[in-house]
């Protein structure tokens, strides 16, 4: 198994979308958005590892992405599934050092959410 494989196939094996192409386009460009979100939030989970074990939340931050880099093929392949599974490690970073560029992980994965969301909400609201 090669760690974080399942998020590069995400990227590999791109889910088909039945929009035209420009919107199609725009939909990539947020799912880029998320994985490059996913990945800096790892980034700066795995650099914490010297506070392991002392920091409680630094090491929740630590454990959460090293799941992230042995979740199995497939895991990915709903539009949700990236933010719902790290969804954890998002949160948990703002709160770690409470530093307004933790929270940049965060702000690049939720567009695709919002996204996705966008026309649900939506239609809650009458006409």
């Amino acid at each position: 198994m090669i760690p974080v494989w399942s998020m590069v196939q995400s990227v590999i094996d791109l889910p088909p979308y039945r929009f035209p192409p420009l919107i199609t386009a725009g939909i990539r460009m947020f799912d880029a958005l998320e994985l490059a979100g996913i990945f800096l939030a790892m980034a700066v989970a795995f650099r914490g590892f010297r506070e392991f074990g002392r920091e409680p939340i630094a090491t929740a931050c630590f454990l959460w992405a090293c799941f992230a880099t042995a979740i199995p093929q497939g895991a990915f392949n709903d539009c949700y599934a990236e933010a719902r599974l790290m969804a954890p490690l998002l949160f948990f970073l703002p709160l770690w050092k409470l530093r307004p560029a933790w929270f940049a992980p965060m702000l690049l994965v939720a567009p695709r959410v919002w996204l996705e969301l966008a026309p649900q909400v939506l239609g809650l609201f009458p006409h």
